[in-house]
């Protein structure tokens, strides 16, 4: 597993779905990877109920297929379903194995909702699916010492998501939307913090990621008050990717100031989705967690638990619901404190909205 060749990946799916669901299989093998797929990979005469299960533990990735007729499916799709979450307790939580696919408005329940869900019609769908694998086989690669070959397209992949595109930041006062924008137009931390009171223009410029540069159009920061908002609304109507910041360690005390402020921003942000006829990348940022005492006494081990403790916190789930719901809004958390904890939670930020 992860020895420099393409990933084997299951595809778990309703026979019902077997058109849209090969789509991906064949998108897959562009690629260069390896789907398992039983239409295309069970030979004549293999004993099928063994052969499934053998090829699902032999995945380095598991994609798991829902549609409002798998949901209500009784049968064996019901038992890879079971198999795959199997699987998701034998391996480290901060690990990308299992990917919920949804192919329609259907809703992903159970623990399968807990995870971040792939949507393949929507624009770049596939694209982030491709990333995410990508991504999770520099990381095992790493980890193990090695270093993973790029798949083929998969800087292609990322340009053609943000070449051009309009990036919006949006937040309180003093919350690092300047700091953000800042980063990605000119690839270092500013000289000089200060509170936006006047909408400026943000040039567009090429941003480094790794060896990758991505070109970013320009953009517009605005102030954090409420007395900002019909220049929020013009950015949230016309950005192709909104980041909303929030203060991570005020929202982890539950400071009544700081959950009114989203709570409302949230009502607002929603109405002007609501108007838009865009289909915006929206992403929740937790800021300023360095002011948090436990920030600093995270590992790799426990950083994941500390973001799950802060996507439930009930305003950032309010927030969360009301501007595209857990399957479409990512949330990360961390800090501008300094340059590496701005690029751990970029990196972060990136691999989620991709």
């Amino acid at each position: 597993m992860f020895n420099g060749t393409p990933a084997q990946i299951f595809l778990s799916y309703a026979r019902e779905d077997k058109a849209e669901v090969e789509k991906v299989y064949r998108r897959l093998k562009q690629e260069g990877h390896k789907p398992w797929l039983d239409t295309f990979d069970l030979l004549p005469g293999q004993r099928w109920e063994r052969e499934i299960p053998n090829a699902l533990r032999a995945s380095d990735f598991i994609l798991v297929f829902f549609s409002s007729i798998s949901i209500s499916k009784r049968g064996y799709v019901q038992k890879e379903f079971k198999l795959a979450l199997e699987v998701l307790d034998e391996i480290p939580e901060d690990r990308i194995c299992v990917i919920p696919v949804r192919l329609d408005n259907c809703s992903v329940s159970g623990r399968f909702s807990q995870l971040q869900v792939c949507d393949p019609n929507d624009f770049g769908g596939l694209d982030r699916l491709l990333h995410s694998i990508d991504l999770e086989l520099q990381m095992q690669a790493r980890k193990h010492g090695r270093v993973a070959p790029v798949q083929s397209g998969f800087f292609n992949r990322v340009l053609s998501l943000w070449s051009g595109h309009t990036v919006a930041a949006l937040g309180e006062m003093a919350v690092g939307k300047s700091t953000l924008l800042s980063i990605l137009t000119t690839g270092s931390m500013p000289q000089e913090l200060k509170q936006t009171v006047l909408p400026w223009k943000v040039p567009g410029s090429l941003y480094r990621v790794g060896e990758l540069e991505v070109k970013l159009s320009a953009t517009l920061d605005v102030s954090g008050s409420k007395e900002a908002y019909p220049g929020w609304e013009k950015l949230v109507t016309t950005a192709d990717i909104v980041f909303y910041l929030a203060f991570a360690d005020r929202l982890i005390h539950n400071d009544p100031q700081t959950v009114g402020r989203i709570k409302q921003d949230a009502d607002v942000i929603n109405r002007w989705l609501a108007q838009s006829r865009k289909l915006q990348r929206i992403a929740i940022v937790g800021t300023h967690a360095d002011l948090d005492p436990r920030f600093w006494n995270l590992g790799e081990d426990t950083f994941s638990g500390y973001l799950d403790d802060f996507r439930r916190i009930p305003a950032v789930e309010y927030m969360v619901e009301r501007l595209r719901g857990a399957a479409r809004t990512p949330v990360v958390i961390g800090s501008f404190v300094n340059a590496k904890e701005a690029e751990r939670l970029l990196c972060s930020l990136f691999s989620r909205i991709l």
